[in-house]
Formats: structure tokens, sequence, C-alpha cells
């Protein structure tokens, strides 16, 4: 992510201006710079109760949720950058307890057997990104729900060789889950790369091989240094070692297509690549690239005898190209093989729906599913950064504490869900179609320096309904899996995180209580608070010709699951993996609790 420096504010007034902008951004990007001092303003922009789910209202609409796994504390925690805090911890007798896993990150069954990998604090991450691309040193904050030390952090003493930004990093975990027996297992090896680990973002079973990877830790704005992957024998959950691939910098989703099973990947730089397994228990770690894209696959799926791909833009390289959906050749019987390599197809970008051009910029490829004859794709927006990418590209827009706000209004995104790809008739496939979007969104014009309404760049309505399924809170399609003839829509919702830190933020950076009244009465003008429901959402379209129906609005009984992270289903069961980085969240009389969920849904 490109963010203007603090060069770029000029005088005094701009640098003030600029600042605002910070707040503003790192506000409504889940941040906070301080200790929580009350609630004022964010129960200003929420009124009393906005957000909570409704009295007993039910995990999910259709679904029995069965919590499967808790993220347990692992820390205990006396404050910020106290040399009593200890990692590991089994017990915290006198501190507070601490829950470091956040996300369920890479998911996978083998047999009666799910196995999955965890990322820890992601969210603390985030923000030290966001604020070294600044030029600003991360600085410490707490909040009831969570906190992020940054450089500041004990761990550090005892690992310096972690990125002092990255001082909330924990190693991640390897847990399996027997279904036959509710059993839970840490498979986490005794192996050095788990320490060089930023997270287990990747999982695949096969069934001779289960693997799990992720990027190398690395300084924050420095390509990671390859892919760490880990293995375990399928059969006997023996482990079988690990390797690092230094030409890719990431490790996504898997798929399988007849017998084969497929991953997207980043290279090293930047472009990406679609790789298939040809490994053993013997050779655990051997593959080849049967696709070449434009930029890094996010997300694929097997459909109709091809493989498709969402990709993400390089949001740091101005040359990259949008980010879209990429389509394979029709597999043949022994699947998809190197020849094909140089053979796929992009059959869509974003910025054939997206009018504003910095802001499709900022737009990513989504969770891909399918329901019926057709594939499902959606798109992600980091909150805020389109906002970012505009004031970067043109410095005015920032002028003034109006204009900063005006830019993050228009320039935010809720998802976009399309559908397409139906076989036709000698191969042909149905064209892209809008099912949940803006039919009109707003367009900054330089030479005005205005924003303009115009309709999308399809030119259509949307067939079901508005963007983000009427939240725009909704901005990340993270996951999609079909399940007993349904097809499931997990999201992340990132409206708790402002009600948990707005107040503190605006006043932490000093803005004086005009900026703050200006900024929270315009806010709450764009974000109609009775749209506001703290916690992800799960949609289920039950057939191709149907809108999407809400399964839960509320994190699937825990508000505090932001995201639903991993999606995968067996004939009998929905498996999800939640998101949930709230780690000082861990009271068991005070609930919901923080750490990520491993969730079981049944009929």
């Amino acid at each position: 992510m490109n963010l203007p420096s603090l060069s770029d504010a000029g005088t005094a007034h701009g640098r003030r201006c600029f600042k605002a902008a910070l707040v503003a951004v790192t506000a409504l990007t889940f941040m906070t710079l301080a200790g929580y001092r009350g609630a004022a303003f964010a129960q200003t922009l929420l009124p009393q109760g906005a957000g909570m789910p409704p009295s007993g209202v039910p995990g999910a609409a259709s679904l029995n949720v069965h919590v499967l796994e808790q993220a347990a504390p692992d820390e205990c925690f006396f404050g910020i950058g106290s040399p009593l805090n200890q990692f590991p911890a089994n017990s915290c007798p006198a501190g507070m307890p601490k829950v470091n896993q956040s996300y369920v990150w890479g998911l996978a069954q083998s047999g009666d057997t799910l196995w999955y990998g965890t990322a820890a604090n992601p969210l603390c991450e985030v923000l030290a990104a966001l604020f070294t691309a600044a030029g600003i040193t991360p600085p410490a904050f707490e909040t009831p729900s969570y906190v992020c030390e940054f450089s500041q952090s004990n761990f550090l003493v005892s690992h310096p060789e972690v990125p002092p930004a990255l001082g909330d990093w924990r190693p991640p975990v390897i847990h399996t889950f027997d279904l036959a027996t509710g059993t839970l297992a840490n498979k986490t090896p005794n192996d050095p790369r788990i320490q060089q680990t930023l997270g287990l973002r990747s999982a695949v079973a096969t069934k001779k091989v289960i693997i799990l990877g992720g990027p190398v830790l690395a300084p924050l704005g420095a390509p990671p240094g390859g892919i760490n992957l880990f293995a375990f024998n399928a059969k006997t959950g023996a482990y079988l070692g690990s390797t690092t691939l230094p030409q890719y910098s990431d490790i996504r989703i898997w798929t399988q297509l007849k017998n084969g099973f497929y991953a997207g990947v980043q290279k090293s730089n930047g472009t990406g690549a679609i790789l298939r397994y040809r490994g053993n228990v013997k050779h655990p770690f051997e593959f080849q690239v049967v696709g070449n894209l434009d930029n890094e696959a996010s997300y694929i799926i097997a459909h109709g005898g091809r493989l498709y791909a969402t990709t993400w833009r390089d949001v740091s390289s101005p040359s990259s190209p949008m980010s879209g959906l990429w389509v394979s050749p029709k597999a043949g019987a022994g699947g998809l093989g190197p020849n094909v390599a140089n053979r796929w197809t992009k059959i869509f970008n974003v910025s054939q729906y997206e009018p504003d051009p910095v802001t499709a910029s900022l737009t990513l490829g989504g969770a891909v599913g399918e329901e019926g004859p057709y594939l499902y794709f959606g798109t992600m927006s980091v909150p805020i950064s389109a906002a970012l990418a505009h004031f970067r590209t043109f410095p005015s827009t920032f002028s003034s504490l109006t204009d900063i706000i005006a830019t993050i209004i228009n320039s935010q995104r809720a998802i976009a869900i399309f559908r397409c790809c139906k076989a036709g008739p000698k191969g042909s496939l149905s064209p892209v179609e809008l099912l949940y979007g803006d039919s009109v969104m707003p367009v900054y014009d330089p030479t005005s320096g205005n924003w303009q309404t115009v309709s999308n760049n399809m030119n259509v309505e949307p067939t079901f309904g508005p963007a983000g399924f009427g939240n725009p809170f909704n901005t990340y399609t993270w996951a999609m899996a079909s399940f007993q003839g349904s097809l499931y829509v997990g999201t992340f919702d990132w409206s708790f995180l402002v009600a948990d830190s707005l107040d503190a933020l605006l006043t932490a950076l000093g803005l004086n209580g005009s900026d703050i009244i200006t900024t929270i009465t315009q806010l709450q003008q764009a974000f109609n608070p009775g749209l506001i429901t703290f916690g992800a959402d799960l949609w289920r379209f039950p057939n191709a010709n149907s809108p999407a129906v809400v399964e839960s609005q509320f994190g699937v009984g825990n508000f505090l699951n932001y995201g639903i992270r991993t999606m995968i289903s067996s004939p009998s069961e929905l498996f999800a993996g939640s998101a949930n980085p709230m780690n000082l969240r861990t009271d068991p009389s005070n609930p919901p609790l923080g750490g990520f969920e491993l969730l079981g849904l049944t009929p």
C-alpha cells in the first residue's frame, strides 16, 4: 500500500490536514494509538446498542453452530513493554491472560481429521505496515479488546531476529481436530522454519501428504524471502519435514481438479502462478507450474473442468495490471500440465466495474465459489486504502478536513459479488453479471477537484441488491464454500473496530474538538448507524436463481469474529475458521472471547 509521506503535507495547515487524514484513515482501518478513555465519541457515532446482536439471536439462521476449538490464552500480559510479560505461558495467576492466535489462516480436511494453521496478531501487523509506510514509528496502544505493542514488546528481548515493528508476531501453530472423537492435537513441529514463518496461510490434504505453508517472516516493506512449507504423512500424521521455496513470496488457496491438487502463489517478481502438486511421502515438495498470471493468484477453484483464479494487483507498483479473474483451458483426462502454463485467459478485471481508476487500482479479487452452472466471485477492498491512494495521486484532496473526509467516504467500497462462466455452445462461457454492487459510484474529477456520481462501468443495476449485502462495512469477500446445494459467502466486517477505537484515536493524535465533531458528523451521515451489525456476515445463495439470504450478521455466534477467514465443507458439515484479533478478551465470565474459532455448522 502506497501512503503519502509526511513531507507531502507541506505547510503547517497541510500538516494538520495530513494528520487529520491519518487519523481518519487509521480510525476507519481498525486502529487506535493510545489507551482507551471512554466511549463518548463512539457513542455519538453509534446509538446505544447499535451493532450488538439482539438478545437470543442464534449463531446462524438455518444451521446449528458448534465451536470445535476456541483459541486458548498463550501469554501472560502485565502491560505494554513490561518485562513481566511472559510468552509462552500456560497459566497467568497475576497478570491478564492474552490470546495471540487470531486467524484460522489455512484449513483442510483429510478423512475424519481437520488440519489448520494459524496467524498471530495480524491486526497489529497491518497497523505496523500502515504506520511504517507513512514514515511513522508504530506507537504502542491498548484498548479493552486488544493490544499492539510493536517495538515495545518484551517478546523482542528473547527474539531479536524479529523485525521490531512486528513485535506482536508470534510463531504460528498447526492443530488437528479429529471429527470422530472430538480430539484436538497440536502438530506444530519442532522445526526452526516455524520461527521464520509469518503465518500458515495455506493448507491442502492430498491422499498421501498434508501441506501447510506461508510467507517467510520479513521486515516491513521488504518482500518475503520465499514461502515455507511443512509436510505431514496423511495416513499416519507423522511429520515429513519442511522446505523454503525462494522463487515465491506468498501461497494461498488450494483446489482439486480431477485427480490433481493446485495452488495459487505469488512469484518473487510480483506476478502470479498456479502450481500443481506432484509430490509424495518420500518427496513431499515437488510442484509444476501450470499457469502464469499477471498478478498474485489470490483464490482458486475448479469449475466446469477448468480452473479459475482471482488475482491481487501489486499495489506498490504503478505498472501492475488491474486485479481480475483468470481461466485455464479445459483440462484433459490427466488434468492440467506445464504445456498450458501460458494459455490462461484473463476474462475480467475490476476496472470493468469500478469507474474511478484510483479506487479500481486498490480493489482486489476475492473469494470464488460455485452454485449450479455458475461461478461466483467477489471483491476485496482494504478499508481506506483507496483514500490513501487518492491522497498520493491528488494531493489537493487533503487540503482541508472536509476534503479528507469526502475522499474517504467517496473512495470506500463495500464488496461486489459477480457470477459468470456458465458453459454454452462450442465451449463458450456466459459473461460476467453483477449480483450485488453499486449501480452508481463516486469518481474524482481532478480537473474540477470535485467528486461526481457516475454509473458503474458495466452500466447495469445489480440483479439482487446493493454492495456489501447492504452493509458498508463488509469490505472483504473472504471465503466461499458450497454445502448441501447452497453457496455460502463469508465476509470481513470492520464495524466493531471503529466502535472500539474511534474516539481514543481522534483524541490521541491531538485533533481539536471542532475537528472531532466535524469528523463524527460526516462519518455518521455516510455510514448509517442503523446498518451496522458487529461481526462477520455469513450469507447463503440457496440456488442459482435466488438472492442470498442471511445466515448470520453477528460473527456466527461471536461478534468479535470480524471475519469468516476460511471455509471448507464435507457432505454433512460446513467448517469455518474465524478471524478474531481481540487478544485481551479472555475473561470467560465476560463473553464473547477473543482469538480464532474453528466452527462446525450442521443442518
